[in-house]
């Protein structure tokens, strides 16, 4: 008796940690159903659960780089913008205090909880954890753009201060 229990647990356990994991990937390559609201500038899809506009901080960024030279190529770019540390944590489990991170192959970029009305993203640590959104923004974009310049496997083992240099 205990050991058809013990199976039957072990089973229902497999079972939903599979589902779990199931719907984690499918939000790290789908992230769009946790955001509300959905915006798109030239070849840049933004996604948040704040009603924005284009306002000229977003455009600030969004020309530096196409002035940049590793604008080359046109990136198609999905943006998220978190509004809490825990969303912002699914998508970099690993370096939850950054800024924002950007996810090689699927050409997301998501950033940390922003605050737009003050024009700024704050990282989940104690002390130096406000950047305005524009240089975060510009940052995590060129990784998208180094990465098409150069190809996925290169930008693995590009030095890490010229892959973080933009």
């Amino acid at each position: 008796m205990l050991r058809k229990l013990a199976v039957i647990i072990i089973t229902v356990s497999g079972i939903l940690l599979t589902l779990v994991a199931m719907i984690y990937i499918t939000i790290r390559f789908y992230p769009s159903v946790l955001f509300d609201e959905r915006a798109a500038y030239e070849n840049y899809e933004i996604f948040t659960n704040e009603t924005i506009m284009i306002d000229s901080v977003l455009e600030k960024s969004f020309k530096k780089i196409n002035r940049s030279e590793i604008a080359g190529h046109k990136v198609e770019i999905k943006i998220f913008f978190c509004d809490s540390y825990w969303k912002y944590s699914l998508f970099s489990p690993l370096k939850r205090e950054t800024f924002g991170v950007s996810i090689p192959v699927v050409n997301h970029v998501v950033i940390s909880r922003t605050d737009f009305q003050r024009g700024i993203v704050i990282s989940n640590r104690d002390q130096n954890n406000i950047r305005s959104i524009e240089s975060v923004l510009t940052h995590e974009i060129a990784h998208r753009y180094i990465e098409a310049e150069f190809g996925f496997w290169k930008t693995r083992f590009m030095p890490k201060w010229k892959e973080e240099g933009f």
